[in-house]
């Protein structure tokens, strides 16, 4: 919504406001207004930070934003499983949904980087839509979380298990307010890319990232 719709949406607001009411929303509008501008302005500095880390990342990880040094199993790869058709690994593509929304996937299938279709029969028209599998929660998702699903997380901590790219640990610095945000991560490679950005956009303060197996870790 640009500058003249909001102020469209606005006007059209007050105009559905009961009489009485006009004046006291005007008066908070008022008073409120240099707090609304600084929330505002916060807000639009964290979402230029989360896209430069979004294009440093992609910078360094294939497109599917999977590790050689990584292992994933797909659903019903046990015989105690139960088998997923659309998961099996001919169908599936994995799609980093924090370093790739909609609008990116469809400028890469675009562009012929990536395929939404593959081949049931080879040298055939048989084609049936991948299964895109994300390890990470997108941008849109993550501010939804830390800006009105959760509580206020002033003197809160933290603990992704898992953290692998670190979109969570990013999103909790930058949206929340908890004191500190914790990175449980196994595979060493992960640990070197989350502690890069950590260092580059100096989150250190309140982000931390532990190379561990979260079934290592001692309860106390």
């Amino acid at each position: 919504m640009d500058f003249l719709r909001g102020q469209e949406a606005f006007l059209n607001l007050i105009s559905s406001v009961e009489k009485d009411s006009v004046i006291p929303l005007l008066k908070w509008i008022r008073y409120s207004s240099e707090d609304l501008i600084k929330d505002a302005s916060r807000s639009n500095e964290a979402d230029k930070t989360i896209e430069q880390i979004r294009h440093d990342i992609q910078s360094i990880v294939s497109l599917s934003a999977v590790l050689p040094s990584e292992v994933i199993l797909s659903p019903g790869h046990s015989k105690k499983q139960l088998k997923i058709d659309n998961c099996a690994v001919s169908s599936v593509a994995h799609v980093d949904g924090f370093l790739y929304n909609d609008e990116d996937v469809d400028e890469l299938c675009d562009s012929g980087k990536m395929s939404r279709n593959y081949c049931i029969d080879c040298g055939s028209h048989q084609v049936a839509p991948l299964t895109f599998i994300s390890h990470s929660t997108s941008v849109t998702q993550m501010k939804y979380i830390f800006r009105y699903l959760l509580p206020d997380l002033s003197g809160k901590i933290i603990v992704d298990v898992g953290s692998r790219l670190g979109p969570v640990l990013y999103g909790a610095y930058l949206y929340s307010n908890a004191s500190s945000i914790i990175g449980c991560e196994m595979n060493d490679e992960l640990c070197l890319i989350q502690q890069n950005i950590i260092e580059k956009y100096h989150f250190q303060d309140r982000i931390k990232v532990i190379l561990i197996s979260i079934w290592q870790m001692k309860v106390c």
